[in-house]
């Protein structure tokens, strides 16, 4: 079987196709990494989200307890929380 010599021209189109193939490889590899790295990040702000809405919730249920308290101690009205007055509602 006889050999032949690729051209110059054609040899470099292989070498072209194949650089080609790489840079999409090492390209697809840094997305991919740039992905898991955000959903990471996406993951950890979803945890902080969700710990902000539980406090939230816990805040509320405080303000209720404590809008309770006040009306049994004080009465129903407004308190002026700057100078500590009382108002009764009329």
């Amino acid at each position: 079987m006889e050999t032949k010599k690729v051209s110059s021209e054609d040899l470099k189109k292989l070498t072209d196709l194949e650089e080609t193939y790489q840079r999409i490889t090492i390209e697809l590899g840094q997305n991919y990494v740039e992905k898991m790295l955000t959903e990471i990040h996406l993951n950890d702000l979803l945890t902080v989200e969700e710990n902000l809405k539980n406090l939230w919730f816990e805040t509320e249920k405080t303000q209720d307890e404590l809008h309770k308290y006040f009306t049994k101690t004080y009465g129903e009205g407004e308190i002026n929380i700057e100078t500590g007055d009382w108002t009764p509602k009329i």
